[in-house]
């Protein structure tokens, strides 16, 4: 049974935690409250970790974190996977680095050009956008990412693409136009719909926002890879998270499980603890009744 966290909860021993970024960690900046709650959880022990596992870029969050006056964490005590789970650094390491198959990228690239479609595609140090239009400059503005519409000639590696989908089109034919399902039935790709964008001022007119990684990747890798490499057992991690990306992170066994309270309710249903909301302060909240 999922339980709420309250000031009464059972504290627990925690050496690591994963937490999400947006939507959890603040909206679009990490928050201040949730900056101080992460700072004095690493101060408190320096044998402590965190890692931010986002869908951003690496060098987004790296971003989030030196805004939040966190930077002199990264690399030692704060770790940043990008892009889901397709790669995981600790510290300037490697762990796990899988991108989008070529084959499929420069498909989906090539029929998303064809018909003039808005999206990005994402390396590690670089986003590319299909147009340069009000949409994309927009966004640019509010992510800070260098409006670059020139792709390589040369074959990239697309950790991330992300489409912009009308609304009223049927997902399945959509993915049909662009190229993606025959990549997904290969097993090569996954999707994921989102009804809207984190960014109101994306949100006019309305859109769906269609987010592809390379099949076999998962929040839940990283949180395996840290707990190989650390050492550490699962009952000492803290994991914290918010959306459909976060769930199968949220179901590794023994670890203390948490969802935030905006999560859908099938994200709260498989964690062991419901926080309060991003705009509560859950992270904040989490760290101060559950860590011992």
């Amino acid at each position: 049974m999922v339980e709420l966290i309250t000031p009464q909860s059972q504290k627990h021993e925690i050496d690591f935690l994963q937490t999400d970024l947006d939507a959890t960690l603040g909206n679009r900046i990490i928050s201040e409250k949730s900056a101080d709650a992460i700072f004095c959880f690493l101060v408190d022990d320096p044998n402590r970790d965190v890692a931010i596992v986002s869908a951003r870029p690496p060098a987004s969050t790296k971003r989030a974190v030196k805004h939040a006056g966190l930077e002199r964490f990264l690399g030692t005590q704060i770790h940043i996977t990008g892009f889901n789970g397709s790669i995981v650094y600790y510290g300037e390491r490697i762990l796990h680095d899988q991108s989008i198959p070529s084959e499929a990228a420069e498909t989906i690239l090539e029929k998303s050009r064809q018909q003039d479609l808005t999206g990005t595609f994402f390396t590690p140090d670089e986003t590319y956008f299909l147009q340069d239009n009000h949409w994309t400059r927009t966004y640019s503005g509010l992510t800070g990412y260098p409006m670059i519409t020139k792709f390589p000639h040369r074959r990239q590696n697309y950790y991330m693409i992300e489409l912009i989908k009308d609304p009223e089109e049927d997902l399945e034919a959509f993915k049909q136009r662009v190229g993606m399902d025959v990549f997904e039935k290969k097993g090569e790709i996954r999707s994921a719909c989102y009804p809207k964008s984190i960014y109101d001022e994306l949100q006019d007119p309305p859109i769906n926002f269609i987010q592809i990684n390379t099949a076999n990747v998962d929040k839940a890798d990283a949180a395996q890879a840290y707990m190989k490499l650390l050492k550490i057992s699962p009952e000492r991690v803290l994991i914290i998270g918010d959306e459909l990306n976060d769930k199968k992170s949220l179901e590794l066994e023994g670890v203390v499980s948490v969802a935030m309270g905006n999560a859908p309710e099938e994200v709260k249903q498989v964690a062991r603890y419901v926080t309060r909301t991003v705009e509560q302060e859950g992270v904040a909240y989490t760290l101060e009744h559950l860590v011992r």
